[in-house]
């Protein structure tokens, strides 16, 4: 019988201070900006950035891939 994987953790290593500078890296100067590159509420990321929410793990691979590729310009408000 084969181990079952485990689920990753609800959030992840990612720092208030990480986040930060991944949306100063994209070129994003408002949670706005960052909303529509990402494709989830400004409060949300509003409440990541407080650190009320810990970063999920898609978000932070998300922001992890548009430092690396840039961000399309149509994902731009």
């Amino acid at each position: 019988m084969t181990k079952r994987k485990r689920r990753p953790k609800a959030g992840t290593d990612m720092t208030v201070q990480e986040f930060h500078e991944a949306l100063i890296a994209i070129g994003c100067t408002t949670y706005r900006e960052a909303a529509a590159a990402i494709g989830t509420h400004q409060r949300t990321l509003i409440r990541y950035g407080v650190g009320d929410l810990p970063v999920p793990v898609l978000v932070a691979r998300m922001l992890h891939l548009l430092q690396k590729h840039g961000v399309p310009e149509q994902w731009r408000a």
